[in-house]
């Protein structure tokens, strides 16, 4: 608020005051600006409306001009995860299974309330994080192998390979039955088949 004065060349001069109120109106002249970090994580199965994380943009403008608005750019992950437009939070909409799909990158938009609305768009990198959730495997199921009577003890007679297809999984194998005398031995880190008698 100002205060103006008028006053005249008379003698004594005579004067009058009055207040000016300006008022500086905002303009949209500023995008909104995610804030960092744009990464998030969920565990594998979890159920759906599980919370992975929320977005947070600012905007140097005021009023309407800074009202922020969160969606997806696209429709691509629409049926896997949903974005609050208001508060940002971004949380699963089905199961996911890291087996399926270990890493997604959505693409999100901040827009403001402005006219016209200014935005702002980009990635966020959500990883499914490995349960054990999966039976590791032997392939093939069935293995025929012939040795000699008179082989020696430690004659190498086969290796069995398995596979989990958890992340980091580390088999141990054993032989369940059928090892007659313990006529065989197995290494348990490897897999290979040894002969013990």
């Amino acid at each position: 608020m100002l205060t103006v004065k008028a006053e005249d060349k008379g003698r004594p001069p005579r004067s009058s005051v009055a207040k000016v109120v300006i008022t500086v109106t905002d303009v949209n002249d500023h995008q909104p600006q995610f804030v960092l970090p744009l990464r998030g994580s969920v565990k594998e199965n979890k159920p759906a409306n599980t919370f992975i994380m929320q977005l947070s943009a600012t905007d140097r403008d005021t009023g309407s001009n800074a009202r922020l608005t969160y969606s997806f750019e696209n429709n691509q992950y629409k049926n896997t995860f949903s974005l609050n437009a208001t508060t940002g939070e971004i949380r699963t909409k089905k199961e996911l299974d890291r087996e399926l799909q270990e890493t997604y990158v959505v693409k999100v938009r901040v827009s403001d309330a402005g006219t016209p609305p200014l935005y702002s768009i980009t990635d966020v990198t959500i990883t499914i994080i490995d349960e054990d959730d999966n039976c590791p495997t032997l392939d093939p199921k069935e293995y025929n192998v012939t040795i000699s009577e008179n082989s020696t003890v430690g004659t190498s007679v086969i290796r069995v390979y398995g596979k989990d297809k958890d992340v980091g999984a580390e088999l141990i194998y054993a032989i369940q039955s059928g090892n007659t005398r313990g006529a065989f031995q197995i290494e348990h880190g490897t897999g290979k088949f040894n002969y013990n008698q």
